[in-house]
């Protein structure tokens, strides 16, 4: 009976952990150049955008104007969703999907797609986290370098891919500031295994992200947690306090969410495309 190899065993097609460390380096360094550019043009956008509709109180007519502006880029953005339908929403379960070999996406698609979307939004100032397009767009890199290191057909299966994971750890890590995040992230929420070569390639890559946000860009942290006063030991009933009740609101807002998404699913008196 033959003996498999160890899961981190190298084989002739399985990178070293040196090798993996410096392409999660790379890649880390890549995708952080990607979402501090999102950042950085967030930030100017987000401050002119602002500056001009600071004065128009003075001019009522801009307004409808204005309203005219969202309608075309709600319109563009839904046109951008139809041609690349992974963009859609946070854009997390659909690398989580790609992770667990369930589902296949074509890179550079949604790398453009999604970064054209979420300049679009934050240019007329609507809702938009961070965190997903950030991973998103992180993932899609990392499959954008293991097109590169391990050719095999852009639509193949990325099933616990090293080079996605460290993409979206990267990317998360750029969003915020915040490396060490990224790396909890990959082996909390993706629920990626704890093996040798994955925890190798999520920290090298979190660590390209934070070079590149933090010294090419010279962005922080977005939480600047460290200016803030430790409570007293005496104290630390009131931080159990309010988890227990950000809990409880935590799980009424996401059913209360399920439920308000299939009843707008169910309704049939205005079209997809209008909602």
């Amino acid at each position: 009976m033959p003996v498999l190899p160890a899961p981190d065993a190298p084989t002739p097609s399985s990178p070293t952990l040196p090798v993996l460390a410096w392409r999660g380096l790379v890649t880390g360094l890549a995708a952080g150049g990607v979402v501090g550019l999102l950042r950085l043009s967030h930030d100017h956008v987000a401050a002119r955008t602002a500056l001009w509709l600071d004065g128009w109180h003075v001019s009522l007519w801009l307004v409808p104007f204005w309203f005219g502006v969202l309608v075309a880029l709600a319109w563009g953005l839904r046109w951008i969703v139809r041609v690349e339908p992974m963009i859609s929403g946070s854009g997390i379960p659909q690398t989580e999907l790609a992770l667990k070999g369930r589902l296949t996406f074509r890179w550079w698609r949604v790398l453009l797609a999604k970064f054209a979307g979420s300049w679009l939004a934050l240019f007329g100032g609507l809702a938009l986290g961070r965190e997903g397009p950030s991973i998103q767009m992180g993932g899609a890199v990392g499959a954008g370098f293991d097109a590169l290191w391990r050719p095999g057909g852009e639509e193949r299966l990325l099933t616990e891919n090293p080079y996605v994971v460290a993409g979206a750890v990267a990317g998360l890590a750029a969003a915020f500031g915040a490396p060490v995040a990224g790396v909890l992230f990959a082996f909390e929420e993706m629920r990626c295994p704890r093996v040798p070569s994955l925890i190798v390639i999520a920290c090298t890559a979190a660590i390209g992200a934070h070079i590149m946000v933090f010294g090419v860009f010279g962005m922080g942290r977005i939480l600047p947690f460290a200016s803030f006063v430790t409570p007293a030991l005496a104290d630390f009933w009131i931080v159990a306090a309010q988890g227990l009740f950000f809990g409880v609101l935590g799980v009424m807002y996401n059913h209360t969410l399920l439920w308000l998404h299939d009843v707008e699913a169910r309704q049939t008196l205005i079209p997809d495309h209008w909602r």
